[in-house]
């Protein structure tokens, strides 16, 4: 990929695109989820949590900034940190911080009917998990949040032992005309994968499609679903990227996200100093589908 183009969330010469694991609280157990045996009660209390933010906000680079767990909506701290992230580009007088959240949309109706408006753009990533889905209460929840203009992304999980509920998730996106965002075709504990099983992938490939979503190869435009059935593509190296992407696990600790930097660890007040480096990545391909589905063909 010579050229990566992406959305307006997503500058990546301006932005630093973190991944704040605020708890390790979740009132789910997928059966394949990665983290399934981490998954437990941790979480650092409000002092330390506003004490990131503080430290994020001192970078002088904007803040694209994706909340996860866990669940993160069962933090005890989740509106907090949506205030606090208000509060603070309020004070900055700009959208330094944009923020995902990425939840399982277990929380009832009445949470998302009293789920405060805030002027920091906010978007629900809504992970929804074939193994726990109801689709009355999916559809009733989905009309409070358009009647109350809340941002959201339709994003199910689909994976083949449920291949009905996927097909009713996409016909539920078309008939709203959500943003509708596929996620991945799974494997039992060993993490999520595109194409894990080909054969379903291309026989179910209407499930996956996006006209939304695009990648640039050569100044032409690639669907994105097609893109993982171009072997030529995928095997291509050097991507032309910017290096600004890490996560904050639950204790505060940080790691890159790209096997290109060279310390693991960073103490949080790095954002102090750090500097986004423009680097050739030598991976055969990147995988990271959380950062390539920001990847649009607005520039």
């Amino acid at each position: 990929m010579k050229n990566i183009v992406t959305s307006n969330l997503l500058n990546s010469k301006n932005t630093l695109y973190i991944e704040w694991e605020v708890t390790q609280k979740c009132n789910y157990r997928c059966s394949y989820c990665s983290a399934y045996d981490i998954l437990g009660k941790n979480e650092i209390p409000w002092n330390k949590k506003k004490y990131i933010l503080d430290e994020l906000n001192k970078s002088k680079y904007n803040i694209l900034l994706y909340l996860l767990g866990g669940e993160p909506t069962i933090s005890k701290d989740y509106f907090k940190i949506l205030d606090y992230i208000d509060f603070l580009n309020k004070k900055n007088n700009y959208q330094k911080f944009k923020c995902y959240i990425s939840t399982n949309f277990s929380q009832n109706e009445v949470f998302y009917k009293n789920h405060p408006s805030y002027k920091t753009e906010l978007i629900h990533w809504l992970s929804l998990h074939p193994e726990y889905l109801n689709l009355n209460e999916i559809e009733n929840k989905i009309n409070i949040l358009l009647q109350k203009d809340i941002k959201f992304i339709f994003a199910p999980m689909i994976k083949k032992e449920f291949i009905d509920s996927a097909k009713k998730l996409y016909n539920l996106a078309k008939k709203y005309n959500l943003d509708y965002y596929p996620q991945i075709i799974v494997i039992e504990k060993d993490g999520h994968y595109w194409a894990s099983d080909e054969k379903f992938y291309k026989k179910n490939l209407f499930l996956f499609e996006n006209e939304k979503l695009e990648i640039k190869e050569n100044n032409i435009f690639i669907p994105y679903h097609q893109y993982f059935l171009n072997i030529e593509l995928q095997n291509k190296k050097n991507y032309d990227c910017w290096n600004s992407y890490f996560e904050i696990y639950w204790d505060g600790s940080i790691t890159s996200r790209c096997r290109n930097i060279n310390y693991k660890f960073l103490p949080i007040n790095f954002f102090k100093e750090f500097k986004i480096t423009k680097l050739k990545c030598n991976r055969d391909f990147c995988d990271d589908y959380t950062l390539i589905h920001m990847y649009k063909k607005e520039t």
